[in-house]
């Protein structure tokens, strides 16, 4: 490889680490820094999953009910205000 090449390239890199660095601290002030910890939220998500497993229908349909009544309940209170 040619010292040029290796040299654009070397560039390239440190400007995807740029755009990189910038999507992630966008991305961090979108959520509001909520996540503490990338490890745990990992392994809250497995967890979730596990559970989601061994529930029966009737309680994952009451699971999925109780989230859009949430949704919705927040939204009308987001509204009133």
């Amino acid at each position: 490889m040619n010292r040029r090449l290796a040299i654009e390239l070397i560039e390239y890199a440190k400007q995807m680490q740029d755009i990189f660095a910038e999507v992630q601290a966008s991305f961090e002030a979108l959520i509001g820094g909520r996540i503490k910890n990338r490890d745990a939220a990992a392994l809250g998500k497995l967890g979730a999953a596990a559970r989601y497993k061994n529930l029966t229908p009737e309680q994952r349909s009451q699971v999925a009910r109780d989230a859009v009544n949430e949704r919705w309940r927040r939204a009308r209170a987001k509204a009133a205000a």
